[in-house]
């Protein structure tokens, strides 16, 4: 029996170093809960294994002072060769009753939504999400953070 647990830890130990791409997890925080325009907020990723399937998803966490029915955002991936994919992604705040979106804990309001579904990174090497808001003025109260998650499927 203690012959079985050795083996089967070993084939564990094998299988979480072989190279396959484990869930990723960033944060970043808004400075004085404000997001000027032209800011970008920056995340850099690795990826190992291109042979994976993934999701790209993000929670915005954002609290009731936050005065905007919806945010408009723009989003560009960068591989490390260089090449870009962009797109624009409108996360509705408030629902048509006026409640806010989003699921509420004691000191903000996190918004989940997708980024990219179904990627699958051609490059292994250093990956960069840039988001920027594309509302017309600067935002200066409301915004608490931005989560992004990438999910090997």
């Amino acid at each position: 029996m203690k012959c079985f647990f050795l083996i089967a830890s070993m084939l564990v130990l094998a299988a979480c170093g072989s190279g396959n791409m484990q869930p990723q997890h960033f944060y970043q925080g808004f400075k004085n809960n404000a997001w000027p325009i032209g800011n970008t907020i920056s995340f850099s990723f690795e990826v190992t294994d291109t042979s994976k399937v993934c999701d790209i998803t993000a929670n915005l966490r954002y609290n009731d002072t936050f005065s905007f029915s919806s945010l408009n955002l723009s989003v560009v991936m960068l591989t490390p060769s260089g090449s870009s994919r962009f797109s624009k992604i409108v996360l509705p705040i408030t629902k048509a009753n006026g409640d806010r979106n989003g699921i509420r804990t004691n000191d903000y309001i996190g918004l989940p939504f997708d980024v990219y579904k179904s990627v699958r990174f051609a490059e292994k090497g250093t990956w960069v999400l840039n988001f920027n808001h594309t509302m017309p003025v600067d935002i200066f109260r409301g915004l608490i953070g931005l989560e992004i998650n990438i999910l090997p499927q």
